[in-house]
């Protein structure tokens, strides 16, 4: 599920000025998180794509992630973003990437790029592409698999992450790996 401008544009600059460019993660727990007014806005987003759902539990923040992803060149093209991952680890349910990085019209590459179920007979058909835009957040279950597309330009790429847990254990039920409708 896509929400756009959910972050004040003030507050995701200073976001985006407080992630060094040079930075490619940061984590913080939730009672560490330094502009706690982005999490009301994020959880009624979570509990409205969690609405949606079959499994209606209401999703708990557990942790938030900075990524700084530089150009794309030789030196960094091994980065765990542009490789196919999930983003299942310690109890996280739902991830949710937010886009912090101005100046839209520049952006070349860094698509999400998520993927349905991994059979080679079915891609590229079995893939969904997102196109990263300031102040857009991205909801899908974190067993999903997905990457990023090569960033290619010259500022970096800034991107907030939030992993959600939910309050019963749920790992008996995970989402399908089918292309979840965003």
């Amino acid at each position: 599920m896509v929400f756009e401008n959910v972050i004040d544009p003030e507050v995701a600059k200073q976001i985006y000025d407080f992630i060094p460019d040079d930075c490619e993660t940061m984590n913080f727990d939730v009672d560490d998180w330094p502009f706690p007014q982005v999490i009301p806005v994020l959880e009624h987003c979570a509990e409205q794509y969690m609405s949606h759902k079959s499994n209606k539990q209401k999703p708990e923040l557990l942790s938030i992630h900075c990524f700084s992803l530089q150009k794309y060149c030789e030196e960094n093209n091994r980065s765990f973003y542009y490789e196919v991952h999930d983003d299942i680890d310690d109890g996280v349910y739902l991830t949710s990437p937010v886009y912090l990085t101005p100046d839209a019209d520049e952006w070349r590459g860094g698509e999400l790029i998520i993927h349905g179920n991994f059979t080679y007979q079915d891609y590229p058909h079995n893939t969904l592409q997102v196109k990263p835009k300031f102040g857009r957040a991205v909801f899908f279950p974190a067993n999903v698999l997905h990457r990023v597309k090569p960033w290619m330009s010259d500022t970096p790429r800034k991107t907030l992450a939030f992993s959600w847990g939910l309050k019963e254990d749920w790992r008996t039920d995970l989402p399908s790996r089918d292309i979840p409708e965003i």
